[in-house]
C-alpha cells in the first residue's frame, strides 16, 4: 500500500486493519483460528516502528512474568495507541487517520485475544473437571468392589454416604447389572431400579470407562466396577 499510494497514510492504515482482520479470521478456516497480532506488528512498523518495538518489549515483559501469550497480546495492544501517540513523531501529535487506525487495531487485538484466553481458560476447567470426576468415579468403583461382591447393602450404604460430602458432587450411585440402585449418595433411591433410556442403555454397553454427560453445567462418568476381569 505505502508503494502503490506513494505513502498514502489513508491506505496504509486501511491495508494494515485489513491484514490484521484477514489473519485474524482467515476465510480458509472457516473465519476461526487465525493469528493476527503478530501481521499487526509486521504491518504498523512501517507507520510507527518505535511505537512496535516498545510494544513488543510490553509483550515480552508480560509474558515473562505471567506466562500467558495472550494476556501479552492484549497489554501490548492496548498500549499501542498511546506509544503511538507519544513515539509516532515526537512532539507532534500524529495525523487522525494514524490514531484511529491504531486503535482499530488495537481494539481487534484485545478482543481476539481475551475470546483467546477465555477459551483456553475455559477448556483446562472444563479439562480438569472432567479429570476430577473420573478420579473420583474411579476410586468409588474400587472402594465398591469387595461390598457389592458380599451383597452388603448397609457398607454400600456408608460408603455412598462418605462421599455424599464431596465439593460440587451432586449424586453418585452404584448400579447391578440389571438396573437396581445398589447405593447412593441419596439414600431413598437404594432398591430402586433405573428406568431412563441413557441408564438403560449403559447397561447394554461395553464394560468400560465413559462420559455419558458433559455440558457447562454437568459432567456425568460411568465407572464400570470389576472382580478381577469380571464385571459385576
Amino acid at each position: 500500500a505505502a508503494r502503490v499510494t506513494e505513502r498514502s497514510i489513508t491506505w496504509m492504515m486501511i491495508a494494515a486493519l485489513a491484514a490484521i482482520l484477514g489473519h485474524l479470521f482467515p476465510v480458509w478456516l472457516r473465519f476461526r483460528g487465525g493469528r493476527g497480532v503478530a501481521t499487526g506488528l509486521g504491518a504498523f512498523l512501517l507507520i510507527s516502528a518505535k511505537a512496535v518495538l516498545a510494544a513488543a518489549l510490553v509483550w515480552v515483559v508480560v509474558v515473562a512474568i505471567w506466562r500467558y501469550v495472550s494476556l501479552g497480546s492484549i497489554v501490548a495492544a492496548a498500549t499501542l495507541p498511546l506509544l503511538t501517540y507519544w513515539l509516532y513523531a515526537p512532539g507532534y501529535e500524529p495525523p487522525w487517520r494514524v490514531s484511529i487506525g491504531v486503535t482499530l487495531a488495537a481494539l481487534l487485538i484485545i478482543l481476539f485475544s481475551g475470546y483467546l484466553l477465555f477459551s483456553f481458560q475455559r477448556s483446562f476447567l472444563y479439562q480438569q473437571s472432567t479429570q476430577t470426576c473420573f478420579d473420583l468415579a474411579k476410586t468409588l468403583a474400587f472402594s465398591s468392589s469387595s461390598w457389592v461382591l458380599a451383597n452388603d447393602v448397609a457398607g454400600l450404604k456408608e460408603l455412598l454416604q462418605s462421599f455424599s460430602g464431596v465439593t460440587d458432587l451432586k449424586r453418585a450411585y452404584i448400579l447391578s447389572l440389571s438396573g437396581e440402585i445398589l447405593g447412593s449418595t441419596l439414600p431413598n433411591e437404594t432398591g430402586m431400579h433405573v428406568v431412563d433410556s441413557q441408564s438403560q442403555t449403559l447397561l447394554q454397553l461395553p464394560a468400560k470407562t465413559q462420559i455419558l454427560l458433559a455440558n457447562t453445567e454437568q459432567i456425568d462418568v460411568a465407572v464400570p466396577i470389576t472382580a478381577g476381569k469380571r464385571h459385576i
